[in-house]
C-alpha cells in the first residue's frame, strides 16, 4: 500500500509535468472567462445548495465540448482536493464521460489525473492499471510528455 508521502509525491512529480504536457494540445483559447464562470457557479451551487444552469451554445468548433471535458476533470480535482466523498465518483463519472466522448490524448491525462487520485487514496493497484492504460494510448500517440508522466507516476506507485 502506497503512503501518504508516496502519494504526494505521485502528485508532485505529476503537476512539474504539466506544463511539458499541456503545450501539446490547442489551449483552451479564449475560454479562460467561461471556465471560470462555470467554476464560480459550481462553487456557489455547493456553498448555497441552491441549483443552476449553465447553457453553452455556439456554431461547431468553437470549444462547446472541450470546456465540458475540462470542467469534469477539474471538478473531480477539486472534490479531491477537498477530501469530498464523493471525489471518486466524480473522477469515475469524468472518465467515462473522457472514454465516450473525448480525444485519446484527453483521455490518457485523465487516467493519469485518476490515478493520482487513487494513490492518494491508498489504492495502488488500481492507479497502476491506470497508468497502463495512459501509457498504452500515449504509446499509440507517441507522445513523450505522455509516456515521462506515466512513468513518473509508476515509479511512484511502485514506490
Amino acid at each position: 500500500m502506497a503512503s501518504e508521502e508516496d502519494a504526494e509525491r505521485a502528485v508532485r512529480a505529476a503537476l512539474d509535468l504539466v506544463g511539458a504536457v499541456d503545450g501539446l494540445e490547442a489551449p483552451l483559447t479564449g475560454r479562460d472567462a467561461e471556465l471560470r464562470t462555470v467554476r464560480e457557479l459550481f462553487h456557489a451551487t455547493a456553498d448555497r445548495r441552491v441549483p443552476r444552469l449553465v447553457l453553452v451554445s455556439g456554431p461547431a468548433g468553437v470549444g462547446k465540448s472541450r470546456l465540458g471535458w475540462e470542467f469534469d476533470l477539474v471538478r473531480a480535482r477539486l472534490a479531491a482536493a477537498d477530501g469530498a466523498p464523493d471525489a471518486a465518483a466524480a473522477f469515475t463519472a469524468a472518465i467515462a464521460g473522457l472514454r465516450e466522448r473525448s480525444t485519446p490524448y484527453h483521455l490518457a491525462q485523465g487516467l493519469l489525473d485518476h490515478a493520482q487520485f487513487l494513490l492518494s487514496q491508498g489504492e495502488p493497484d488500481a492507479a497502476a492499471l491506470a497508468v497502463e492504460e495512459a501509457r498504452d494510448i500515449a504509446e499509440r500517440l507517441r507522445c513523450q510528455p505522455l509516456l515521462d508522466r506515466a512513468k513518473v507516476s509508476v515509479e511512484t506507485a511502485a514506490g
